[in-house]
């Protein structure tokens, strides 16, 4: 979650946080859609990183899931999102 707090520019505190900002709304849309559709990560899981109840959460991917197949921005961003994860997955866990 770090990572991507940073990548939108965000604090992690905020991110976690009760504050409705239409870009924090949609950084954690982003967040648990792509988790949940990409990673496989359980609900659950991101609702205990994003300090939410996990129907809050469920709630956050379908918004994010129509709004990937109905928003040419979010889609964007979302596939941003996803590529940013891998380039750090592979810098952290791959030996050059």
């Amino acid at each position: 979650m770090a990572a991507i707090a940073a990548s939108f520019e965000v604090r992690l505190e905020d991110l976690a946080g009760r504050r409705r900002a239409p870009h924090l709304v949609q950084t954690r849309e982003l967040a648990a859609t792509l988790g949940v559709e990409r990673y496989g990560l359980r609900v659950k899981e991101i609702a205990a990183a994003l300090s939410k109840s996990a129907e809050a959460v469920s709630r956050m991917v379908s918004r994010g899931t129509e709004k990937r197949q109905e928003d040419a921005e979010f889609r964007s961003r979302y596939e941003d999102l996803d590529r940013l994860i891998w380039h750090l997955f592979f810098l952290l866990f791959l030996p050059f």
